[in-house]
């Protein structure tokens, strides 16, 4: 759910994200896909792993990315707390760096996180700042890539390439505006761009009768951006059952298919998608007093209807492992306390099996972009948070 005004727009709302480590432990030289036949992936964490941070006030919001070094360093993105945080491979803190401004090495909500040809630590910011941050990996700034468009994903691939979305938006004023999605692919020397490829979809709102409105932005399509193994890019559209992967110079290698039937919109889905979201804003402060209780009444009268396609978006995210299999979280029917659902693609595209995260003694909020999740050659990262806590810990684990 997006709040927004005419002259500002959000494609996405990071929701509160947390980290987990979870190797999937491999025997001999045993393919890290029959870790992920073997059952579900249950988080519980390694005796030891991360004991010597301070959990309770490392961070005090849950807007996180994650991304592994290829010597085992993990860094953490807080958009809330304008900084980035690089831990050891044990879970120890050992530096942060970075703070809220616009200059070289500030930050302004950093988001999307990864490591470009084993030495470059890529950040993305609030996409409309327009500019990518590089820095090596011991927090040193190196460099700041400016372009020209709004900058969602930016994500690392190789030979000094970095792949971004941007979004622009058509008939704005209108009940169903437009949403373009364009991918492009930008040189860290040259800073030349390549545009890769578009897609268009619906982004419908509910107009506040105050100005602005809520678009909610889980029943929209969305594109997808993925490094594979060795270094190219790999492009989904959520309505689409179809992966694509180019070359970081932009040629187009292949294309395969993901299965799985789309889910028709019915009158239950939409019931029920707008009781989540309404009982939601309930549980958020800024909707009991003010502007904000006004609109939440005017929500609860408010038809949804228009808000969906004809079928749910089929998967709410694509990541890859180091090994190069895709891992699709699937769209289910579901928007409350959701099953985590996820289908294996071997790195040729062929269809391996499906597995499931059993969150345990923890919540791990990835109903609905389990973006931040991070897959290493035998781990698996997030942030997660105690069930037991009634109070907001975001913690690094490592389950084995």
């Amino acid at each position: 759910m997006a709040l927004y005004t005419k002259r500002k727009h959000v494609w996405k709302v990071m929701l509160g994200l947390l980290v987990f480590t979870l190797p999937l432990i491999l025997k001999g030289s045993r393919a890290l896909t029959h870790d992920y036949q073997s059952g579900p992936i249950v988080l519980k964490n390694t005796p030891g792993f991360g004991e010597e941070t301070d959990w309770k006030t490392q961070f005090y919001h849950s807007f996180c990315d994650i991304t592994v070094a290829p010597d085992g360093s993990i860094f953490i993105a807080s958009s809330r707390q304008h900084s980035i945080f690089k831990f050891d491979a044990k879970g120890s803190l050992i530096k942060s760096f970075g703070q809220k401004g616009q200059g070289p090495g500030d930050f302004d909500v950093p988001s999307n996180i990864s490591i470009l040809d084993g030495k470059y630590l890529v950040v993305g910011e609030y996409a409309l700042n327009r500019r990518i941050s590089l820095f090596d990996l011991d927090g040193n700034f190196v460099k700041l890539l400016k372009t020209d468009h709004s900058v969602f994903s930016p994500t690392a691939l190789r030979d000094g390439k970095v792949a971004y979305i941007d979004i622009s938006h058509r008939d704005e004023d209108s009940r169903h505006p437009v949403m373009i999605q364009t991918v492009f692919i930008k040189d860290i020397i040259s800073q030349e761009e390549i545009k890769v490829c578009t897609y268009k979809t619906r982004n419908p709102s509910i107009r506040m009768k105050s100005g602005g409105g809520f678009s909610f932005g889980d029943m929209e399509g969305w594109t997808i951006l993925t490094r594979t193994k060795e270094g190219n890019l790999a492009v989904g559209f959520s309505m689409e059952p179809l992966l694509t992967l180019f070359s970081p110079e932009g040629q187009k290698l292949t294309t395969f298919s993901l299965k799985g039937e789309p889910v028709r919109v019915t009158k239950s889905i939409i019931r029920r998608f707008k009781e989540t979201q309404i009982k939601d804003m309930k549980q958020d402060s800024r909707f009991k007093q003010g502007v904000g209780k006004q609109w939440l009444k005017e929500l609860e009268k408010a038809s949804f209807d228009h808000l969906f396609e004809d079928y749910l978006p089929r998967y709410r995210e694509i990541l890859t492992d180091e090994e190069g299999y895709f891992l699709v979280f699937r769209r289910e029917d579901c928007f409350d306390n959701c099953p985590i659902w996820i289908d294996v693609y071997s790195p040729a595209g062929k269809y391996v099996c499906e597995t499931q995260i059993k969150t345990g003694e923890y919540k791990l909020i990835a109903e609905r972009r389990p973006e931040h999740m991070y897959f290493t050659k035998n781990c698996l990262f997030a942030l997660v948070q105690p069930k037991d806590s009634d109070e907001f810990q975001l913690k690094l684990i490592k389950v084995i």
